[in-house]
């Protein structure tokens, strides 16, 4: 059975730990419009496969806090990549399938 330390003392060591991951990854997601911030989840996805578990965590946290994906930032063929993406990780099961349909509708 995986034992999980609890302690606050490696909790926060684990989450610097992943604040560093990130940031040596290309630092944060953009902060405005969805499509720009989508885009660079997979883009780090696509570029570090050995993070491919940390990187759809990433992904799926984006969709819970999304509503939708059109933004003045992101044109149409652009979201029609990124939608297309997204539901290549769903059909996967990577990302569940509620959560795309929700952002991409």
């Amino acid at each position: 059975m995986l034992e999980v330390d609890t302690e606050p003392a490696t909790l926060l060591r684990d989450a610097l730990a992943h604040r560093e991951l990130r940031s040596a990854a290309g630092g944060t997601p953009p902060k405005r419009g969805g499509g720009p911030q989508v885009a660079y989840l997979l883009q780090r996805l696509d570029a570090e496969p050995v993070l491919q578990a940390d990187w759809l965590q990433e992904i799926s946290g984006w969709c819970d806090r999304q509503y939708r994906i059109i933004d003045p930032a992101t044109s149409p063929t652009a979201r029609a990549v990124l939608v297309a993406r997204l539901q290549g990780l769903a059909t996967t099961g990577l990302v569940r399938a509620q959560q795309v349909a929700r952002v991409i509708a």
